[in-house]
């Protein structure tokens, strides 16, 4: 799976992970809509990535931008010249495990 994200976006290993599990699970049901999820995905991090301090605090320092049409959160935290993604989230579930992945 292949995503095409900014230049100034770095990507954890676990958030990629949440992406891949976000992706089956949408695939198992509609590839259409697998494959929708994925350009959603890209579209909200390129929103992240062009407007860093725009998005809502999520937890300490870390921020959140939903994905449109889809119940999900992409968690990052701002970098000097860049954002790092460190979730990739159901947004009705705040989930305490994620906060371990935020520095």
């Amino acid at each position: 799976m292949e995503l095409n994200f900014p230049e100034n976006v770095e990507i954890s290993g676990l958030a990629f992970a949440d992406a891949v599990e976000e992706f089956e699970w949408y695939f198992q049901r509609s590839e259409k809509a697998a494959y929708a999820f994925l350009r959603e995905l890209v579209k909200a991090v390129r929103q992240a990535a062009e407007k860093p301090t725009q998005w809502p605090r999520y937890f300490r320092k870390a921020r959140y931008v939903r994905i449109r049409r889809y119940p999900i959160i992409v968690i990052y935290e701002i970098k000097r010249d860049r954002i790092r993604i460190v979730a990739i989230a159901h947004g009705k579930v705040r989930g305490k495990h994620w906060r371990d992945r935020i520095s």
